[in-house]
């Protein structure tokens, strides 16, 4: 993620009387594996197993990044705020058309009937294939943003979600720990810039 901060930013410094210089920055959240010598040795051995199944999990980076952003550039909405619609949407949304057509794909079909937990939302009509306007409730995962709305990203990396996470992925064939969850970090710096065809590009 690239973030060019606004003036009133801490980021920024003043370049002379009334201007302000703001560089641009990176948050990097990308998902990370917790050991790599084994993962890669896995992977070599047979090379779907970082395609699919628990290995093929790294630690998700994406929420913390996006907290770091908030930290940062929150302004004044109230990170409860933020969540809200997604709260909400999860509860019940009608299936579109995207949607419909992977969930019909050989692969997952194939896949999904073995997820007791998967078909129960995804596919509730089993083995009648879940179309398009058809109505999707995700009670639970409305409620895991809820709790991470109300008590931010703690529970997710250091409580019962990371508990949770640690242990169906472990379930799938992982080697994950709850230490990984908890060490995880976003990785903030300057970035990089370049130009292409006239154009100013930061990355």
């Amino acid at each position: 993620m690239v973030i060019k901060p606004p003036p009133t930013s801490p980021q920024c410094q003043q370049s002379g009387p009334g201007h302000t210089s703001c560089s641009p920055i990176t948050i990097n959240f990308r998902e990370t594996i917790p050991n790599g010598e084994l993962y890669f040795k896995s992977f070599k051995l047979n090379s779907k197993t970082s395609e699919t199944g628990g290995m093929a999990i790294g630690i998700p980076g994406e929420l913390a990044g996006y907290h770091a952003a908030y930290e940062r550039f929150g302004g004044g909405v109230s990170w409860k705020r933020i969540f809200e619609p997604s709260i909400q949407l999860a509860k019940n949304f009608t299936v579109g058309s995207i949607l419909a057509s992977k969930l019909s794909t050989e692969d997952v079909q194939s896949w999904i009937k073995t997820k007791p937990e998967w078909l129960r939302t995804f596919q509730p009509q089993y083995p009648q294939l879940t179309r398009s306007g058809d109505w999707i409730q995700r009670p639970h995962y409305s409620q895991t943003l809820k709790t991470i709305a109300e008590q931010g990203i703690q529970p997710f990396y250091h409580g019962q979600i990371a508990q949770q996470l640690v242990k169906t992925i472990n379930r799938e064939g992982g080697k994950v720990s709850i230490r990984d969850f908890q060490t995880y970090e976003p990785v903030v710096d300057r970035a990089i810039n370049t130009t292409y065809h006239g154009y100013n590009v930061w990355t």
